[in-house]
């Protein structure tokens, strides 16, 4: 017989059809409807029924929903995604969110539990297990990559708390990995001269976008999205409006991100002559292939005119250009765009115009990314303090700032990279607009 409590305390009594079950039975208020219903809770005991009970009654007056047990972890991610984060964020960026919380979060066995049975210290040996393991070959993820998903998991269950989903945001109990910043890969003065050499070897248009990311220091998305009404001829500049992705939906055009990476690149007047002379190539491919090739006002694109694609030319291409020149296949196109920055910090050009050129938020970016390149800049600091106080630091040749003057001239100008073109790298920096 069922044995009657206080009121908020419910009802508990023992099932008839499952001996040594207990059942607690509470009412409460829709808080939608208003009208009175019950809330049933089975376990092994009348104390743990009503225990079971009593939390999910001060769940509903700490704001959660009735029905809030029911949604997990999985679910919730899935409606985040569609419902929240799509509304908030580029399509790029949904992609990393996604791939992110899907398959490292909801495809773990914490995907299946409720939310409002989660616990930090379970989160936090998911995140411990990802920097071991978390990789499909056995080996972990990068501190970085944990952080990330640490960052996007905090975002999605922040929302189901003001859903009333659960009561707290429980990746506030978790430590983020600490942050293990590893070099930037660049290419030697040697390499970078391998590398555009064997660029004459392969095909122009190929060989156009490599020297294009060592001048330019864009990204390969940027590339790939530049148009010819962001190249100025005129002012030896090209301007980068656009950055090419590729998503489930197939490639667009997506805006930059900040007000930085939405910038004008100068470069040199040999540059400026080879986009030319490509585009003549690109005018006499249009009329070679008539109606076939679609013209998208693109710098770069395949046969027929459409977009190029992100992973056939890193794979295809730049894979086998590596390997043609002699440079490990680790190295990413990506990295042209540090050796880009390499080049002209070494150079002594100051970090706020790297800055610029490679459309960093912040210079506190660049430095933080590039700091370590620049070995120099302790003698540097002694060879200034030698000028200002009168020493014979930095005042001979042979003096800390003739040894500067040696290291920065060690860097040697790449050759020609394309037959019947200008020589592109040989020569030293320089534009119409000085850097």
């Amino acid at each position: 017989m069922a044995r009657k409590r206080g009121h908020g305390e419910g009802t508990v009594f023992e099932r008839p059809d499952r001996p040594g079950t207990f059942r607690a039975v509470f009412t409460y208020k829709d808080p939608d409807t208003r009208k009175t219903k019950r809330k049933n809770f089975d376990d092994s005991s009348a104390r743990k029924a009503l225990r079971r009970g009593k939390e999910w009654l001060q769940g509903l007056e700490d704001g959660l929903l009735p029905d809030a047990g029911n949604v997990v972890l999985r679910d919730w991610l899935r409606r985040w995604l569609d419902d929240y984060a799509s509304m908030k964020v580029r399509r790029s960026t949904l992609a990393k969110y996604e791939t992110s919380l899907m398959r490292y979060i909801a495809g773990s066995p914490l995907g299946n539990e409720a939310l409002t049975e989660l616990q930090g210290p379970d989160i936090q040996r998911l995140f411990n297990k990802l920097l071991k393991s978390g990789r499909r070959d056995g080996k972990g993820l990068s501190s970085d990559t944990v952080r990330n998903i640490r960052r996007y998991l905090s975002e999605a269950l922040k929302q189901a708390v003001k859903d009333g989903l659960m009561r707290k945001n429980i990746i506030e109990n978790t430590e983020p990995p600490k942050v293990k910043r590893l070099p930037v890969k660049v290419l030697t003065s040697e390499q970078i001269t391998a590398l555009t050499a064997e660029t004459e070897r392969i095909g122009e248009d190929e060989s156009l976008i490599v020297l294009l990311a060592l001048e330019s220091g864009m990204r390969i998305g940027e590339i790939f999205g530049l148009r010819w009404d962001c190249v100025d001829f005129q002012g030896g500049a090209v301007h980068v409006k656009y950055s090419l992705i590729t998503t489930k939906g197939g490639k667009r055009l997506e805006e930059p991100k900040t007000k930085m990476s939405k910038r004008r690149i100068p470069l040199r007047d040999e540059m400026m002559k080879v986009l030319a002379m490509h585009q003549k190539r690109q005018e006499w491919k249009m009329q070679e292939l008539g109606d076939k090739f679609e013209n998208n006002g693109f710098v770069f694109t395949n046969v027929f005119g459409r977009p190029c694609d992100h992973s056939n030319f890193t794979g295809r291409f730049f894979k086998g250009l590596l390997v043609a020149a002699g440079i490990e296949t680790s190295f990413r196109f990506h990295d042209l765009r540090h050796t880009h920055a390499s080049i002209l910090l070494r150079q002594g050009v100051h970090p706020k115009v790297v800055q610029e050129r490679l459309g960093h938020s912040t210079i506190s970016i660049t430095l933080d990314t590039y700091s370590h390149l620049l070995r120099d800049v302790q003698d540097e600091a002694v060879t200034a303090l030698g000028r200002a106080f009168g020493t014979g630091a930095g005042e001979g040749e042979d003096g800390a700032g003739g040894q500067q003057n040696g290291q920065q001239n060690q860097i040697e100008k790449p050759k020609k990279a394309i037959k019947k073109n200008v020589r592109l790298l040989r020569s030293p920096v320089k534009s119409r607009n000085a850097i």
